[in-house]
């Protein structure tokens, strides 16, 4: 990294320039220490707006249970949160800006041609699949025990765990792919010649083995050999677990449960120490440029992205029965794992709010005019939830167009007992449903302590 020495005038000014209105005493930096360049986020506390942050220091202090997080709020001041306290540090881009716009399916997200293995518990390691190790076990006992998969990470090294824990395997880690509907009884490979294979996964390396599912009783199984570059993805019919702990997102879009009390950051030095978990219990904390820091979820249990819930109903407003059905912008490093949602008309969407938020919760997040939209879009966005036995109560209600393009999310869920549900509504405005597409930005629900 190129450094620079600055006066402690000129590093002033430098923080100034940055964070607006800091005085002497918020620098961050003694005078005399290199510069480096500010790390922003936004910081997500219960009951508050999303705050764009600078972050100067994250670790252990005296008389605290666990990390601390030390930032510059957007006046410039000092502060220290304890990191429980906190829902979330996202990325800058968690705010969104009047330019936002829905990506199309089929973009690519990023640079590079890195791969991508999600786990059953939502964790994502990029890098590159490396030779896999079959489990040493003959017969019927081999498909009970996985074999291994090893994934070359540029920040982690070498990371080998189980196939019974991978979820997804992605030939291209920056291309956003559309839904597919998959078996819930076989494994499933879509090749790039868009082939598609059923069966029992064997090996997951340069060399991908499966077992081909039989077709008629008393067929034996062949097994398969296929180039790794000729699998676009993977699906496991592994069982999927509730993300747990604490996690941190990576700059490369990976995605890591970490031991919590190893997290520490200090923006003078520009190092992040973490020890995420798939490096094993005795692993040593690994030091990051702090600027490869995209995220921090001190609990993810909290957070339930409703881009992760199935749809419960969709109908188009009687002014527009054409409308498309809701698109979910299939992004591969959405942020916290809050993908967006198009709503492509006027309409009337609902999901089924799940247990863990029967005792109460919260909702965050945006409804944004898509920018596609500003010439003649008009339209009132109603977010509602509807308890079983109640009328629908209002939780946010407002008007979209090209002066007033976005609407923040937040407010109490209050308690939601079995069958509640959540519904946004796109009404119409003056000019009728011309262009009246909708994006549901960084919609998180989130659970209270207890859940």
């Amino acid at each position: 990294m190129r450094t620079h020495s600055l006066s402690p005038a000129g590093l002033l000014a430098a923080i100034v320039a940055i964070v607006g209105g800091t005085n002497a005493l918020a620098d961050p930096i003694p005078p005399g220490r290199p510069a480096v360049a500010a790390p922003r986020f936004t910081l997500l506390l219960p009951g508050k707006s999303p705050e764009s942050i600078v972050l100067v220091r994250l670790g252990p202090e005296s008389g605290s249970k666990g990390p601390v997080i030390t930032f510059l709020d957007s006046a410039g001041t000092r502060q220290s949160v304890p990191m429980s306290t906190a829902i979330a540090l996202a990325p800058p881009s968690w705010l969104p800006t009047p330019e936002s716009v829905a990506p199309s399916l089929g973009d690519r997200v990023g640079e590079g041609h890195a791969q991508r293995l999600e786990l059953t518990d939502g964790q994502r390691i990029i890098g590159q699949i490396g030779e896999s190790t079959p489990a040493n076990i003959d017969g019927a006992l081999a498909k009970a025990s996985a074999s291994q998969v090893s994934m070359r990470s540029d920040r982690l090294g070498m990371i080998t765990i189980s196939t019974d824990r991978v979820s997804r395997f992605f030939l291209d880690a920056g291309r956003r792919t559309a839904p597919v509907a998959f078996s819930t009884a076989a494994d499933t490979l879509l090749l790039v010649n868009e082939d598609r294979v059923e069966g029992f996964l064997e090996t997951l390396g340069p060399k991908v083995r499966i077992e081909a599912s039989v077709s008629r009783p008393g067929n034996k199984p062949t097994v398969t050999e296929i180039d790794l570059d000729q699998v676009e993805m993977a699906n496991l019919v592994n069982p999927l677990l509730p993300p747990a702990g604490c996690w941190v997102e990576l700059a490369d879009g990976s995605v890591l449960a970490v031991e919590q009390a190893s997290l520490s950051a200090q923006l003078d030095s520009a190092k992040l120490s973490v020890r995420p978990m798939v490096l094993g219990q005795e692993a040593s904390p690994v030091s990051l440029d702090l600027n490869e820091l995209a995220g921090i979820v001190p609990d993810a249990s909290r957070l339930i992205p409703l881009s992760s819930l199935a749809l419960a109903s969709q109908r188009p407003h009687t002014s527009a029965p054409r409308t498309a059905p809701v698109e979910i912008v299939a992004d591969a490093p959405a942020p916290l794992g809050a993908s967006d949602l198009l709503l492509p008309g006027p309409m009337s969407v609902e999901w089924t709010l799940p247990d863990r938020l029967s005792k109460g919760g919260t909702i965050s997040g945006f409804a944004q005019m898509d920018d596609r939209s500003f010439a003649w879009g008009d339209c009132e966005v109603v977010v509602s939830i509807i308890v079983p036995g109640a009328p629908a109560r209002v939780l946010s209600r407002g008007r979209l167009n090209a002066e007033s393009p976005t609407l923040a999310l937040a407010a109490e869920l209050g308690a939601a007992p079995a069958g509640s549900r959540l519904r946004v509504q796109v009404e119409p405005g003056e000019r009728g449903p011309v262009q009246d597409r909708v994006v549901l930005r960084r919609v998180l629900l989130i659970t209270g302590r207890s859940a």
